[in-house]
């Protein structure tokens, strides 16, 4: 999906957001080093979740990487940055289930109006 440089003021060819993080030099560096390899394409990936949201409604984080094909831990951090957008919301709802012996809850999230507007936007 061809993204346009900006559209409804969002620059989707930059994420200034990067998180850097690390206790030594070295560390702060492979981190650093990380985000800016990522940066590219985090518009294109957090599109492709918008557009996922937008054809299958509710979605947990497990069923976002499976339809985008995008590794989970890679949607988990794109996740939380449209939900600090305020573009995705949780329903309070859950998904639950055993594994490994224990109980998984996970929660279903759905595009908020202006998440919706966005996602629209994309088509």
């Amino acid at each position: 999906m061809a993204m346009p440089e900006t559209q409804l003021g969002i620059d989707w060819t930059r994420d200034t957001n990067a998180p850097v993080s690390g206790r030594t030099p070295a560390a702060r560096h492979a981190s650093s080093t990380g985000a800016m390899a990522i940066a590219p394409k985090a518009g294109t990936l957090r599109a492709r979740m918008l557009a996922a949201f937008r054809q299958h409604g509710k979605l947990t984080i497990a069923e976002c990487a499976v339809i985008t094909g995008i590794k989970e831990t890679t949607v988990c951090a794109r996740w939380k940055e449209l939900e600090t957008a305020g573009w995705i919301v949780g329903t309070a709802t859950f998904q639950t289930y055993r594994a490994s012996g224990r109980v998984v809850r996970r929660e279903w999230h759905e595009l908020t109006a202006r998440g919706r507007e966005i996602a629209e936007s994309l088509r």
